[in-house]
């Protein structure tokens, strides 16, 4: 860029140190704070430019975003001839684009870092700010496994497409995620060459004789079914989903950590007519124990740290101002050292060596796959997936009747007469119980009330959930502390951020989930439950819930020190639309609602869960 080299002092403050890019009427550059002693980047235009004064505003909007995974805007400002907006540099931090450069990356590290970019992008949406030029070189990878977006807004206005339509933005946002998608699974750019402009070693994808984008499947080896259905329904059919906060639910769960396990390469087409049967069926667990299993084709990444899986934030109440110019907090302390470049051809591991990948995978959807227990492995020999039918967690089932033996062989003879001896019994309590509840009917004529709601608490108690008027003793209210959706493993998902409201002990405010095409949770049936936090394990006696008005609850209730369905289930809920009242007599921290079917959202075809309150009483 004309008048800018390296030495020149921004706002008597920023001396430029290194260019990092430069294209026509923009350059970007690190440059030191003279103030604070700190490097920053630096994005330096004409001040005279018609696009100047609206990059600075949403330079201003942007700074008032608060998510970690949004590179924060420290200042924003003009000197002479020269506008510039000043970000946090991330020292040792890889974009997408020098990620990909030399083989595409594993495709669970690439669900992780789009997922991550889309609930970003989706903070940013909810305080009414869109990215608009996202491409690879806009998306980092910290040398912790964090991920950054940079230029949020500011690129938009800088191209002049600050002008474009709240909803036509957030599709093209929610488009560009898939790109990247496609990127980060195959190497090449599915958009325009000019997008990608200056980026080394990324290529745009070729279309084929139809005129088609190649879906990843027909470019590498080893693509889960649901990103190869995402990339090539969006790419090809423009069936995008309609944010980034879509984007990034689809994509859920992702890894906790960065994938370490090494690829294999390109796809291998005489191979590919074996795989592609098998490429249905693909689902991340994580395995106790193995069996020998289909070795799996993967793609390779190079991995560091843990980031913990965050579900779509919502933006900080209130908006933070540019004084971030002096905040003397180090953002190069995230990210020490330069990350490790991605190898063409991954160097062998030990055979004892485990892959620290395999301690931190998070199931991710289902709907490919009938077989709930089956599982895949990270951490073999050779970075393949491997089936194995086994679940750690399956305990011999107690014999059904005591003295019964267990396993599948016939009864002997002894067996046999104890079980017509015990059913002639229950046969003979039976018919007396009866005798006396005839006359007991006779001997308490006058007292109808008394005998009502006896037989209602016993059916309470029987079924474990009844309507909010059937007798009982009243409990102490137990206050929760926080609540949040999560998966049957406990582990937080992305979906909505209104949980407090099902909680705040006012049955007009309603948590409600977001809208899914299909039922339960978009195929998913293990994704979605609301957990409570108790704050203490409490011996928890009745949980009273309100479906959401026009929307009937169908879920099994359960406590336990951790949520998820780990703990005892307590009772359950089938198409409820009153308040229901749950017995319990578990003791836990945690009670999670677990919602097993969802119903039609009113007046759309799209599915739901809604609770309008949930209260717990010890």
């Amino acid at each position: 860029m004309q008048g800018i080299t390296k030495g020149t002092v921004l706002g008597n403050r920023y001396e430029l140190t290194s260019e990092i890019s430069d294209a026509p009427g923009l350059a970007r550059w690190l440059a030191r704070d003279e103030k604070l002693g700190r490097e920053v980047a630096i994005t330096v235009f004409g001040s005279k430019s018609s696009h100047a004064a609206a990059a600075l505003d949403s330079a201003r909007r942007a700074a008032g975003v608060e998510d970690d995974r949004l590179v924060r805007v420290l200042d924003a400002g003009s000197d002479d001839d020269h506008s510039f907006v000043v970000e946090e540099a991330h020292t040792g931090a890889h974009s997408l684009a020098d990620l990909v450069r030399f083989e595409a990356m594993h495709p669970e590290e690439a669900r992780r870092i789009v997922g991550e970019t889309a609930s970003a992008l989706e903070a940013a949406r909810q305080r009414g700010l869109h990215h608009l030029t996202l491409s690879p070189r806009h998306v980092l990878r910290l040398a912790d496994g964090s991920i950054a977006v940079t230029q949020v807004a500011v690129g938009g206005a800088l191209a002049g497409r600050d002008d474009i339509s709240s909803a036509e933005a957030t599709k093209r946002d929610a488009a560009a995620c898939v790109k990247l998608l496609y990127t980060a699974l195959t190497g090449e750019w599915p958009g325009k060459a000019e997008e990608i402009t200056g980026l080394k070693g990324l290529t745009v994808a070729e279309r084929r004789a139809d005129g088609q984008i190649a879906t990843p499947s027909e470019v590498v080896d080893g693509i889960p079914s649901d990103l190869d259905t995402m990339c090539r329904q969006s790419l090809n059919y423009d069936e995008t989903p309609r944010t980034p906060g879509e984007v990034a639910r689809q994509l859920a769960p992702w890894s906790a950590q960065m994938i370490t396990a090494p690829g294999k390469g390109r796809r291998s087409d005489d191979a590919a007519s074996d795989e592609d049967e098998k490429d249905q069926n693909f689902t991340v667990r994580r395995a106790a124990d193995r069996t020998e299993g289909e070795g799996r084709r993967g793609v390779g990444a190079v991995g560091a740290a843990a980031l913990a899986a965050a579900g779509t934030a919502g933006a900080a109440k209130g908006a933070r101002r540019l004084s971030n110019a002096d905040d003397d907090t180090d953002p190069g302390a995230r990210a020490e050292g330069p990350g490790a470049a991605l190898p063409r051809k991954p160097a062998p591991r030990a055979a004892n060596e485990q892959d620290p990948a395999d301690a931190t995978m998070i199931g991710r959807p289902v709907q490919f796959d009938a077989d709930e227990t089956t599982q895949f492995s990270l951490d073999d020999e050779d970075a393949a997936y491997h089936r194995t039918t086994y679940d750690p967690s399956f305990e011999e089932l107690e014999p059904p009747v005591p003295g019964f033996h267990g396993g599948t062989d016939d009864p002997d003879a002894g067996s046999s007469k104890l079980a017509l001896g015990i059913v002639a019994l229950f046969v003979i309590g039976a018919l007396v119980l009866a005798v006396l509840g005839i006359r007991g009917i006779g001997g308490n004529a006058d007292t109808p009330a008394a005998s009502n709601s006896a037989s209602a608490s016993s059916g309470a108690a029987s079924s474990g959930a009844s309507p909010s008027g059937s007798a009982s003793r009243a409990g102490t209210p137990v206050k929760v502390q926080s609540a949040s959706v999560v998966n049957q493993r406990g582990m937080r998902v992305n979906d909505s951020s209104s949980m407090a409201q099902a909680v705040d002990g006012d049955t007009s405010t309603t948590w409600k989930s977001l809208l899914y095409r299909n039922r339960p949770w978009g195929g998913y049936p293990g994704y979605g439950g609301l957990a409570l936090n108790l704050g203490t394990s409490t011996d928890v006696k009745s949980i009273k819930i309100t479906p959401g008005e026009g929307q009937p609850l169908t879920a099994d209730v359960y406590v336990g020190d951790a949520p998820g369905t780990a703990g005892k289930k307590v009772g359950s809920v089938s198409n409820a639309t009153s308040q229901q009242t749950i017995s319990s007599t578990a003791k836990g921290s945690y009670v999670t609602i677990f919602i097993t079917t969802q119903s039609l959202a009113p007046g759309t075809s799209y599915y739901q869960s809604a609770v309008s309150e949930v209260s717990v009483e010890k």
